[in-house]
C-alpha cells in the first residue's frame, strides 16, 4: 500500500479563553518540521493570536468581529499576516466587511523574475452582501455579491497591472442551518 511511516517530529497548542458569553481570546504556537517538499529541510515556526466578538443586535440579529494575527517564522524571515473583519446578519441580509495585510515573498507568489527573498506587503479591502432567498428546515441558500479593492507595492505594479486592483464576484451560499443557541451562563444549565 506504500504508507510513510508516521514520525512524530512536528508539534502545536493554542490557548484560549472565553472571557464572558460574547468574547473569546486565542492564541498558538506550531512548529512544522520540513512542511514543504519543495524546501525539505526548511522548518516553520508559526504563532497565531485572535480576539472574536460575538453579540445579537436588533431583534434577532447577530454581529460578529474578528481580529487575527498570525506569523511563520522560516529561513531567518518572519512573516506577517493579519485580518479585521465584521459580518452583520439582520434577517434575511447578510453584510460583512474585510482588511487583509499580509507579508509575502517573491517565491510565494511565484515572481520567478525578483529575487526570491524580497519581501511585499499586500493589502486587500472586501464588502459584500449575502440575500438569503430561500429556507429549508436544514439550511439556507442565499445569493451574494463581494467586491475588494487591493493594494500592492509599486514593485508589483507590473505583474497586477495596477497598485490597486480590483475584483469582484457573485456568488451562491448554502449554510447549514443551527439550532437556537442559548445566551444562559453554563454554570445554569443542568
Amino acid at each position: 500500500w506504500g504508507f510513510d511511516p508516521i514520525r512524530l517530529d512536528s508539534y502545536s497548542g493554542r490557548f484560549s479563553v472565553h472571557l464572558d458569553s460574547t468574547w473569546v481570546l486565542s492564541a498558538g504556537y506550531g512548529f512544522l518540521k520540513s512542511p514543504d517538499a519543495l524546501e525539505p529541510g526548511e522548518s516553520v515556526h508559526r504563532m497565531t493570536a485572535s480576539i472574536l466578538n460575538g453579540r445579537r443586535i436588533g431583534a434577532g440579529g447577530q454581529l460578529a468581529t474578528a481580529l487575527v494575527w498570525g506569523a511563520n517564522r522560516h529561513a531567518g524571515k518572519t512573516e506577517h499576516t493579519a485580518l479585521l473583519e465584521a459580518e452583520a446578519i439582520t434577517g434575511r441580509n447578510t453584510m460583512y466587511g474585510r482588511v487583509e495585510l499580509a507579508q509575502k515573498s517573491s517565491d510565494d507568489l511565484a515572481l520567478s523574475t525578483l529575487a526570491p527573498n524580497t519581501w511585499h506587503d499586500i493589502t486587500a479591502f472586501s464588502l459584500g452582501y449575502i440575500r438569503d432567498v430561500m429556507r429549508t428546515r436544514g439550511a439556507t441558500f442565499g445569493l451574494g455579491v463581494q467586491g475588494t479593492l487591493n493594494h500592492v507595492p509599486s514593485t508589483l505594479e507590473t505583474f497586477y497591472g495596477s497598485q490597486t486592483p480590483v475584483g469582484g464576484l457573485v456568488f451562491v451560499r448554502l449554510r447549514p442551518v443551527h439550532g437556537p443557541h442559548s445566551s444562559q451562563p453554563m454554570s445554569e444549565h443542568h
